[in-house]
C-alpha cells in the first residue's frame, strides 16, 4: 500500500473513533434525561396522591388535614426508574418526596436525583442532579 491509502486508512479509522464518542456521549444523555422525566411524571403523581390523603378525613382512611402518616403506595416500591423516600415537615403541613434514578445525574457520579415539596394547596418540583 502506498503512503497516501495509509493516510486515508487512519483518517477514517480517527472520524469513525469521533463518530462512535459523540454518539455514546449523546446516548448517555438521552437515557440521564428520559429517567429524570420518567422521576418528575412519577412524583407528579405521587403528589396528587398526598394532596388527596391530606384532604380526606381520617374515617375514609386520610391524614384529615395532615400529611404526617403519608406513605408511598405499594404499586411504587418496584418502581423501575428508581426508588422515593418520604419525609413529612412542618407539622405534617407539608411533605418532600424525593426520587432517586438509575442513570447517572448532571455530574456523572451521583444517581439522577428529584424532589417534590407537596403543600395543601400547591406542589414543587425540582431536579437536584
Amino acid at each position: 500500500m502506498g503512503q497516501q491509502q495509509l493516510l486515508l486508512i487512519v483518517l477514517g479509522l480517527i472520524v469513525v473513533g469521533i463518530a462512535v464518542g459523540i454518539g455514546i456521549n449523546m446516548f448517555s444523555a438521552a437515557e440521564t434525561e428520559a429517567n429524570r422525566e420518567q422521576l418528575v411524571a412519577a412524583l407528579t403523581s405521587l403528589g396528587i396522591m398526598a394532596q388527596e390523603y391530606y384532604n380526606t378525613p381520617v374515617m375514609f382512611g386520610g391524614g384529615n388535614r395532615k400529611f404526617k402518616n403519608w406513605k408511598i403506595p405499594k404499586s411504587y416500591k418496584k418502581f423501575e426508574g428508581g426508588k422515593f423516600k418520604v419525609k413529612s415537615n412542618n407539622k405534617g403541613q407539608e411533605v418532600t418526596i424525593t426520587a432517586t434514578g438509575t442513570a447517572k445525574g448532571r455530574n456523572n457520579r451521583k444517581k439522577v436525583t428529584v424532589e417534590a415539596i407537596v403543600k395543601p394547596r400547591s406542589m414543587k418540583i425540582k431536579t437536584v442532579n
